[in-house]
């Protein structure tokens, strides 16, 4: 009688299936609509599975798998053996509708999932290359194999990070809805320490940034550039104010106030447009240059660049500018806006600039506590101050460069007829 329990209490049932332990090995007998369906599987390493039986087509089949524990080896085994087990409570998630299903409930602003379907799609066509179409069968190991390939292409650690926010969303998205059936398998996933770094001295690396004056020299030509009128209301924004691109292309003439000389940077919910953060939303004065530019260009556009594509088929357009007026220039499009805090940081002590109130200028959060918290920052009393110690500080670089070089400004003129034949009927 004992022995008949203690062998009772062998069997357990995971799903349609019956499974009793059998020294080394688990005996698994299917029940239900699975009765008939019989294998035995066992762990020949950890994490590494075999399963033994005869298929629904009479064949003696072996097969070895990976799995992380006895549930998942029965699920594999059968799934190799008789084909999936239709479970009507899992999921079944293919990788495109994991990533679908995490994003579209992840929020954030549509720019930004437009990215996250972006980098999943990378994932997915290597995926596919691995023969992985389905959550389920991704493993750690497949994880780290993917991280590695992207380091080995040479691709930053920040850049690897970004790829990696959709997986980490859709792990956690799967593991929390469907715990009975996926973990978060990116849960104990680290990027490398040195990812990304090779220790090797180099004059090139770093973040590159142009001068005000090559700002300058390059809105001079843009005015003959065939896409000029398009590009030098953004390069204005960008290289002079130090708007992000994503912000310059999203001003629209609605947020701008040209008898008080200040732009507004805000959502757009009406367009599903958000600001990254709270500091990311300000009212910022324009310097001169920039104030004469806008007052130039014809208001038949809604968005102050004339530009319907996306952000990133724009900044192509600006990096071609940019090569064909140097070849040698390597910045990239989002770099533009690196100008302005350059300098100021390299001239702080020489020309007085105070470089907290530049990062606010440009939207950059306060970093310490008196920042954040001593600092009478009411966004009112900021545009007056901005305008004493940001854009007023621009004005007067910018003139000093004109004066000393004979600097020819980019007259807001010389942009108009282009601009008007780019305005919308």
């Amino acid at each position: 009688m004992r022995s008949l329990k203690n062998r009772v209490k062998q069997i357990l049932m995971i799903g349609p299936y019956g499974v009793e332990r059998r020294g080394e090995k688990w005996k698994v007998k299917g029940v239900g609509p699975r009765s008939g369906q019989q294998f035995t599987i066992w762990e020949e390493a950890p994490g590494k599975w075999r399963a033994n039986g005869i298929n629904s087509a009479g064949s003696r089949k072996r097969e070895r798998f990976p799995a992380t524990g006895l549930a998942e080896a029965v699920e594999q085994g059968a799934a190799l053996l008789h084909g999936e087990i239709h479970d009507p409570s899992h999921p079944q998630l293919d990788l495109s509708s994991a990533f679908d299903r995490a994003i579209r409930g992840g929020g954030g602003s549509h720019e930004h999932r437009e990215d996250l379907y972006q980098f999943s799609g990378y994932f997915c066509f290597w995926a596919q290359t691995k023969n992985l179409t389905h959550w389920h069968e991704l493993r750690l190991e497949h994880l780290t194999e993917y991280m590695n390939g992207l380091f080995k292409r040479g691709l930053k650690a920040k850049t690897v990070s970004h790829y990696f926010e959709p997986i980490r969303m859709a792990s956690r998205f799967t593991a929390a809805n469907w715990p009975e059936h996926y973990r978060n398998i990116c849960q104990t996933l680290r990027l490398p320490r040195h990812a990304g770094r090779d220790g090797i001295y180099r004059s090139e690396d770093g973040n590159p940034s142009l001068s005000f004056e090559q700002v300058l020299d390059f809105l001079v030509w843009l005015e003959s550039f065939e896409t000029g009128p398009i590009l030098i209301p953004a390069v204005l924004l960008q290289g002079i104010c130090g708007l992000q691109l994503r912000e310059a292309l999203r001003l629209r003439w609605t947020d701008v106030d040209l008898r008080e000389g200040t732009i507004t940077i805000q959502d757009h919910p009406e367009f599903q447009e958000r600001v990254k953060n709270e500091y990311r939303v300000r009212r910022i004065p324009l310097p001169h240059m920039v104030w004469q530019a806008l007052r130039g260009i014809p208001k038949g556009d809604e968005k102050i660049v004339p530009y319907e594509g996306n952000d990133n088929a724009f900044a192509k357009l600006l990096k071609r500018g940019l090569r064909r007026w140097d070849e040698k220039c390597d910045i990239a499009p989002k770099d533009l806006r690196n100008t302005l805090q350059t300098h100021a940081m390299e001239h702080a002590i020489e020309e007085g600039w105070n470089t907290y109130l530049v990062d606010r200028y440009v939207g950059h959060a306060p970093k310490t506590v008196a920042e954040r918290h001593y600092f009478g920052d009411k966004k009112g009393r900021m545009v007056e101050v901005f305008r004493e110690h940001v854009s007023g500080k621009i004005n007067g670089l910018i003139e000093r460069i004109e004066s000393a070089k004979g600097h020819k400004r980019a007259q807001p003129i010389s942009i108009v007829p282009f601009l008007h034949g780019l305005v919308r009927g």
